[in-house]
């Protein structure tokens, strides 16, 4: 049995535990986090019980780093994204990543599917299963592995630039500058 776990993260992270072998939904819901305390623990907890309930093989997941998603939960999302990525190295379990935009085009197949009654968040995690189900064999530019998004912003990245000694007209206007603040 080939079980994936797509992940759409976020204070309301939805998830779809998915069997590959028979196209079958065996869990989809939300897991909600009540405290900003205890929410990396508490996440990590919630994810380490899907993965004993169902010997997950591969996790599919949506990848937050353009501009575009710079909101107030945006740093929760990205630390949910680092536990999610621990886990997987832990447990040697495949991690895919894809963008948020690739679940635009399975949305309403995902709401065929789910019926009413379900969240979003539900809905966004079946998408991105859905999408790399389609995908995964294709060499899609839009599943990523972690490892090779790594090299790829490793290798646009210049280095930081050497550095140098202020010289010294850019210290007395420095020195100009903070006795008229006085």
């Amino acid at each position: 049995m080939s079980v994936i776990l797509g992940i759409d993260p976020g204070e309301h992270t939805g998830y779809c535990v998915f069997d590959s072998t028979t196209s079958e939904i065996l869990d989809i819901s939300v897991i909600t986090l009540s405290s900003m305390k205890t929410a990396l623990v508490d996440y990590y907890d919630a994810v380490a019980k899907l993965f004993d309930d169902f010997k997950v093989t591969e996790i599919v997941l949506e990848n937050i780093h353009t501009t575009q998603y710079m909101y107030a939960g945006l740093k929760l999302a990205v630390e949910l994204i680092g536990v999610i990525k621990y886990m997987c190295q832990a447990n040697d379990i495949p991690l895919k990543m894809q963008m948020p935009t690739v679940k635009k085009s399975y949305v309403k197949e995902a709401k065929d599917i789910l019926g009413k009654g379900t969240s979003e968040h539900e809905k966004d995690a079946l998408c991105h299963v859905l999408y790399y189900m389609d995908k995964k064999d294709k060499k899609d530019k839009n599943i990523i592995e972690p490892e090779v998004e790594e090299e790829i912003k490793d290798a646009r990245i210049p280095p930081p630039p050497k550095p140098t000694k202020p010289s010294k007209s850019t210290a007395i206007t420095s020195k100009k500058f903070s006795n008229r603040r006085k």
